[in-house]
């Protein structure tokens, strides 16, 4: 289904205010789900006051912008490092494990071979 009329009609960034105006009010910064980006207020402000957008990208940024204390981004993101070192040792143990029998092998049939 398209886009209706509208959504494609120019859009005022002016509907964008209240989300920067409360965040300011909280001390929070914006997030956007959409990108994983995050924005102080101010460079919420001066990043998309620059740009002419549709009715349709208006709702997008309302339905994707949240926003959100950074001390808890900060922490999801920790959380996120942590998984992917934990999955990393994983993989890499297992890695370690085949390269230690592969070598084994060969030695045991070049050792072999020789004797």
């Amino acid at each position: 289904m398209g886009i209706s009329h509208f959504g494609q009609q120019k859009g005022s960034f002016t509907s964008l205010l209240p989300l920067y105006k409360e965040a300011i009010r909280c001390g929070f910064w914006l997030y956007s789900k959409e990108t994983g980006k995050w924005y102080t207020p101010e460079e919420f402000y001066q990043e998309f006051k620059k740009e002419e957008y549709t009715n349709h990208r208006i709702t997008l940024i309302l339905e994707n912008v949240v926003i959100r204390d950074p001390i808890g981004g900060i922490e999801a993101g920790y959380k996120q490092l942590h998984r992917l070192k934990e999955k990393n040792r994983v993989v890499e143990e297992g890695l370690e494990a085949k390269l230690e029998a592969f070598s084994k092998k060969a030695i045991f049939y070049y050792h072999k071979k020789i004797s």
